[in-house]
């Protein structure tokens, strides 16, 4: 994430953006906020693979609108 390190929390919505169990299970366990909010971090963490895009407003994110916001494809090879 461009040299600056992820807090607890926004790797609980990066795991929930890019489905990925395991990380999600993980934060939790450590004491992540599941009302957390992305804040200032670098959302270019959820650039889309297909489109190249990044969402403007990722740092109002929350877990739920990041698993909301997952992509429904495979990423590209």
């Amino acid at each position: 994430a461009s040299g600056k390190e992820l807090n607890l929390n926004q790797q609980l919505i990066v795991a929930c953006h890019r489905l990925d169990v395991n990380g999600v299970v993980n934060a939790l366990r450590e004491g992540a906020d599941v009302n957390a909010r992305f804040g200032n971090g670098d959302r270019y963490v959820f650039t889309d693979p297909w489109s190249h895009g990044t969402p403007v407003a990722a740092k109002n994110w929350t877990p739920l609108i990041a698993v909301a916001s997952a992509s429904k494809y495979p990423d590209p090879l």
